[in-house]
């Protein structure tokens, strides 16, 4: 959406994004797919407007909208890179403060389903938990930092 010749030089900028990080994040509201992902997990559903069982008992009707907003719908090959970071490794730590509910909700597996969507079409995801680092990126932050900055001139 830049506009070279603009005299405004923020105009002159591209507006696309370049990169997305995401913290222990739910990259879905597809009710079936996140019981794929994550068995057992009853959340997101507030996107929808309903609880989680209406949501996966009217997800044929839900589709429309799940295809519209639902970040794994909107993987493509042209997407930015994406780098997701979890803390807790593929099984819930013994930490009495990390119930099941909310390991489920924020685990790394979404990030790993995500992956398997994004490299079906072509898309770039990294993945980051306890013994699971990335190749190109030391984290999160090195992630967001490699990527906007701006190569000197």
């Amino acid at each position: 959406m830049r506009i070279p010749p603009s005299s405004d030089p923020v105009e002159r900028e591209s507006s696309k994004v370049v990169c997305v990080a995401a913290f222990r994040s739910q990259p879905s509201i597809d009710p079936k797919r996140m019981q794929e992902w994550v068995p057992g997990v009853a959340w997101g559903a507030p996107a929808l407007g309903m609880s989680f069982e209406e949501s996966l008992k009217h997800r044929d009707e839900l589709l429309p909208l799940i295809q519209k907003w639902s970040p794994d719908a909107l993987l493509n090959k042209n997407a930015a890179p994406i780098y997701f970071e979890n803390e807790w490794g593929l099984t819930q730590p013994n930490d009495p403060k990390v119930t099941e509910a909310n390991y489920k909700v924020h685990s790394p597996a979404w990030g790993m389903g995500f992956k398997k969507v994004a490299d079906s079409v072509g898309a770039t995801v990294y993945n980051k938990f306890p013994d699971h680092p990335t190749e190109k990126y030391k984290d999160i932050w090195d992630f967001i930092v490699q990527n906007l900055t701006v190569p000197a001139k």
